[in-house]
């Protein structure tokens, strides 16, 4: 099986919106990773899924930069590890029961490094800029795009689509879990390939909110892994599940699977606002450039053998656990 990849958080219209809380789940242990750039939580992650090998694992890629990682999550093991820190702030819910601190910062030589004092403040402070200005940019585009209120008639055809496109009345499956399959991140937009293989998958052609109303009704029948819009959270944009995936048709972020079958909607798609869009993206590579300088400040003081043993203990007790307690 695939390893799932998604995103917890998301560059939308409205600023950063996250998803991370979503960890903290009855049944799951949650290492919520603490330390400044460079302090190995990546490397910490990516430790951490290679020991375990545990093909169930599902990656959380960041939303700024996808090549670097806010959390895995391990479902047979019961228990995941994130990134902690700014913009997806997070802290224990029940303290020691749904989640632990787990601190890199210890590895971390932080008397000798602040002898690059004037370099990370300057760079810390260049990064966020170029935040700011891409969420300005994010700002205006939204204005553009105004979200659009549905009709009694326009819910009720909704529902009608999702009901003849999977055979199934409300309420036939367990509630489906929330994700992200699309980011607008420092590689521009990106959408993920779903891990579910093989199926029908069908592109909505059409108005945004009509097609999340599908959507969402088609989740409340069938389960699986409803993605929201990034740039509206609000708003759902893929269903991800067994036999059946749909997603709303965008082309700034196209669907990435050949094959699909195309449903146009009764109302049609309003233009997408790419020129602000394209904005965004270029200032969040250029906060991507500056976060990578600060990253080459931060390493050399970062002990990463002592980040990696700490991961290999991890793993083993979290195996260990599982074992006792009769998982897998």
């Amino acid at each position: 099986m695939p390893v799932e990849k998604y995103f917890l958080g998301a560059n939308s219209y409205s600023g950063f919106f996250s998803l991370m809380d979503r960890l903290q789940e009855p049944g799951r242990l949650l290492f919520i990773l603490k330390g400044g750039p460079g302090s190995g939580k990546s490397s910490f992650m990516r430790r951490l899924t290679k020991q375990l090998g545990d093909p169930s694992a599902e990656l959380i890629l960041c939303s700024g930069d996808p090549d670097s990682l806010d959390g895995v999550i391990f479902p047979s093991l019961g228990f995941a590890a994130a990134d902690g820190t700014a913009p997806h702030v997070l802290e224990p819910v029940y303290a020691g029961v749904s989640a632990v601190y787990a601190d890199l910062s210890r590895f971390c030589d932080w008397y000798s490094l602040r002898r690059r004092e004037k370099e990370i403040r300057l760079l810390s402070d260049d990064y966020r800029a170029h935040y700011s200005l891409a969420y300005a940019a994010l700002s205006r585009a939204g204005l553009k795009s105004p979200r659009r209120a549905l009709s009694a008639e326009e819910r009720k055809a909704a529902e009608n689509i999702a009901s003849e496109m999977t055979g199934q009345e409300p309420g036939a499956a367990s509630p489906a879990k929330e994700r992200f399959l699309s980011a607008l991140t420092c590689r521009g937009a990106l959408t993920m390939p779903p891990a579910e293989g093989g199926g029908r998958t069908v592109l909505l052609e059409g108005d945004g909110d009509f097609a999340s109303a599908v959507i969402s009704a088609a989740a409340e029948r069938l389960g699986g892994t409803l993605c929201r819009d990034p740039l509206r959270p609000e708003r759902a944009m893929q269903l991800i599940s067994p036999g059946l995936t749909i997603a709303a048709k965008s082309h700034f972020f196209p669907f990435p699977k050949s094959g699909a079958e195309t449903v146009f909607l009764p109302v049609p798609r309003a233009p997408e606002p790419e020129t602000e869009l394209l904005e965004a993206a270029a200032e969040l590579e250029k906060a991507k450039r500056s976060h990578d300088e600060l990253e080459v400040l931060y390493n050399p003081f970062t002990d990463f053998d002592e980040v990696y043993d700490a991961a290999d203990l991890l793993a083993a007790r979290m195996r260990a656990q599982a074992l006792t307690s009769g998982g897998k």
